[in-house]
């Protein structure tokens, strides 16, 4: 493993846009922590060489999100172990696992989300509609002693919830066969809307108010697996009505489902990150250089500027001449600095 990671930096270092190769890097690290895919040792010994070759700043994101899941394991420990969980509530042969996520580091989208105060709002029509739904399964009451014993230590933190990650396990029994299902929160949410009635027909507009999804094409292509596998049927197509498929049959005995994007957008949008990244995140890093070359300097001439740029930016990514030169426009007009004929002067 330690040849392979050697081999995987030597290559590393040719890679010219490595503030894209980070995040890339970063959603599928993240994914690999959420499902337990990952070898500790070789994750954090490549981390850990990343980190010499650029930087701290470099991995830090990486790291929060370790050290998020593994805290995570011994919020959950003594959550179980609470006298107020004793207390509270009955508990099921249900297993539960929550992880606490920063939500900066994740490539989550807040659309994805439900504030904690949207999904304890007894005065909200869809809390009304959620605790109906889940009530036997004892999910609303666990999740609520959990939030509740997390914030007794949090007082100020700010939680969403987001169903679209992780996974659940659930059985079903199908023409005497029975079936093992591994699938998304939401998605395992879903197919319990038809525990209690398998006759049912529900719209994907109804669901989006069940959960309070604003999101109605990431709930469409939430539920699209679930209509691939023919686990549920497309009763009506114009408004999107599902239903159980009773008949369902498959040779194997249990079923795995993972959205393959779920922390991050699909291939075709890779090219519209980097465009994101170039416009947003390098103007600042760029400006940033800028003003610490000036602040040393005092006052250089254009083209030992630029060349001082592409020399301290040049182990993270190779900036555009002309970006580097509408940064420069853009400090001179918010005055940073200001031109001297061929020169610039920092402005303290």
């Amino acid at each position: 493993a330690s040849g392979e990671i050697e081999h995987i930096l030597k290559l590393f270092k040719y890679i010219n846009d490595k503030d894209i190769f980070e995040y890339q890097y970063r959603k599928y690290f993240g994914y690999r922590l959420l499902y337990s895919l990952f070898n500790e040792e070789i994750e954090i010994n490549f981390l850990m060489k990343i980190k010499i070759e650029c930087g701290s700043f470099y991995t830090h994101k990486c790291e929060v999100m370790y050290n998020d899941i593994k805290n995570s394991k011994n919020y959950l420990s003594q959550f179980m172990n609470s006298k107020t969980l004793r207390d509270s509530i009955q508990l099921s042969n249900l297993v539960y696992n929550f992880q606490i996520l920063t939500f900066a580091n994740w490539n989550i989208k807040k659309e994805d989300t439900i504030s904690n105060n949207d999904i304890f709002n007894k005065d909200n029509k869809a809390y009304k509609q959620f605790r109906k739904e889940f009530t036997k399964y004892n999910f609303f009451n666990f999740l609520k002693s959990f939030v509740d014993i997390y914030k007794q230590s949090h007082l100020n933190t700010v939680m969403y919830h987001c169903f679209y990650i992780g996974s659940c396990e659930i059985t079903a029994r199908f023409n005497k066969k029975l079936y093992v299902f591994s699938f998304s929160p939401i998605q395992t949410m879903i197919c319990l809307l038809f525990n209690n009635n398998h006759k049912r027909q529900i719209s994907v507009k109804e669901i989006a108010e069940i959960f309070q999804i604003k999101n109605t094409k990431k709930l469409l292509k939430t539920i699209q697996p679930l209509l691939s596998l023919k686990l549920l049927n497309l009763v009506d197509e114009s408004n999107s009505v599902i239903s159980l498929n009773m008949n369902f049959s498959n040779k194997q005995s249990r079923i795995v489902l993972r959205m393959k994007n779920e922390l991050g957008e699909s291939e075709k949008d890779t090219e519209t990150v980097k465009n994101n990244l170039i416009k947003n995140q390098r103007k600042y890093i760029i400006e940033s250089t800028i003003v610490r070359i000036m602040k040393g300097k005092q006052k250089i001439i254009h083209v030992e500027l630029i060349n001082e740029v592409n020399i301290s930016l040049k182990d993270n990514f190779l900036p555009d001449i002309q970006m580097i030169k509408n940064r420069i426009e853009s400090l001179i007009e918010r005055g940073y600095i200001k031109r001297e004929d061929n020169s610039y002067i920092y402005i303290s």
